[in-house]
């Protein structure tokens, strides 16, 4: 547990590092938004961790966006189904595309709930499960992989939780402890195995992907540890150092 000096220290010593390098922005040629991307399995604290960040940027002076996670939205029903994680992903990075591709769109940072690591990871597991074959996985991968698209997600943080930690987490204060479809100790460590799998394969094709356990550690601490990473990734593509 934090107490209220410690976090007062860490709130200033980030605001410190994030002035230093908004700062050096002035100092180099304006680039493109910084992208990073969130991935990981429910109830591992990925979406309070991309609000922290979020808040803590925007109070530093950086413009930042998100673009929420779009399975909430998806009008595809089969949540198990090809199509269902397909208009995610596509539902996604077409937003991404609109802000990247749009001039007047000047964000210093963009947060993206679930984008393309995480799409690799269900359309592995979804294969893994029969649902698809091996043959159009590889087929998605490919255009997935492609150097014109990765090239534009900066960072991924890759979220890792143990299943009986999220199911804790996901039931902790409802009055029903019925699993769903998704919400059930053996689908989450199958898709903490189709995680592992695809951080094996790919991990090195993307410029920097963070691996967080978050099982045994309070939200506190994941928000410090992902924004300080982030930060240095910042400061390292806008100066080169």
């Amino acid at each position: 547990m934090i107490n209220g000096n410690e976090l007062k220290e860490y709130i200033e010593n980030l605001r410190l590092k994030a002035s230093e390098i908004k700062n050096l922005q002035k100092e180099n040629i304006k680039r493109r938004a910084i992208v990073i991307e969130f991935s990981g399995a429910p109830k591992a604290g990925k979406t309070a961790c991309i609000s922290s960040l979020a808040q803590f940027f925007k109070k530093n002076k950086y413009k930042v966006h998100v673009i929420h996670e779009a399975a909430s939205i998806c009008p595809v029903s089969d949540k198990h189904g090809l199509f269902f994680d397909l208009w995610t992903l596509c539902s996604t990075f077409t937003e991404l595309i609109e802000i990247l591709g749009n001039e007047e769109n000047r964000f210093d940072i963009v947060l993206i709930d679930r984008g393309i690591f995480d799409a690799l990871c269900w359309f592995n597991w979804l294969c893994a499960q029969g649902k698809f074959e091996n043959k159009s996985k590889i087929n998605l991968e490919r255009l997935m992989l492609s150097d014109e698209i990765i090239k534009y997600i900066d960072i991924v943080f890759s979220f890792m939780v143990k299943p009986e930690i999220s199911m804790q987490r996901k039931y902790a204060n409802l009055l029903t402890d019925i699993s769903g479809t998704i919400m059930n100790t053996d689908t989450l460590e199958q898709y903490n195995n189709s995680t592992r799998s695809m951080i094996e394969q790919y991990g090195k094709r993307f410029h920097h992907l963070e691996v967080i356990d978050t099982s045994d550690t309070e939200q506190i601490f994941i928000n410090k540890e992902v924004t300080e990473k982030t930060l240095d990734v910042i400061r390292e593509l806008w100066t080169g150092r």
